[in-house]
């Protein structure tokens, strides 16, 4: 979140970015998951990847997105309610 670079005054906020890395061959496929907090949430990485891989193959970007997206709203509804950040 680059509103949180150097950022010591917001608590709960982690400065430290999260990332994998990962070897990929020629062949491999591969694509990279931009969201804000409210999607990382309750949805971490193995569990984004294991909700878009095979969709984005069939589906294409604009409804593996949506799909995303709606998953992360169930789950912000099942936790928090009505209420429900960025996304």
């Amino acid at each position: 979140m680059s509103r949180a670079f150097g950022d010591t005054a917001c608590a709960g906020v982690l400065q430290e970015p999260e990332y994998s890395e990962i070897l990929c061959q020629p062949s491999d496929e591969y694509y990279a998951i931009i969201a804000s907090d409210g999607v990382w949430e309750f949805i971490d990485y193995d569990q984004a990847v294991e909700l878009t891989a095979k969709k984005l193959r069939l589906k294409g970007p604009r409804e593996t997105v949506r799909f995303l997206v709606d998953a992360s709203r169930k789950r912000w509804a099942y936790c928090c309610g009505d209420y429900c950040d960025d996304i």
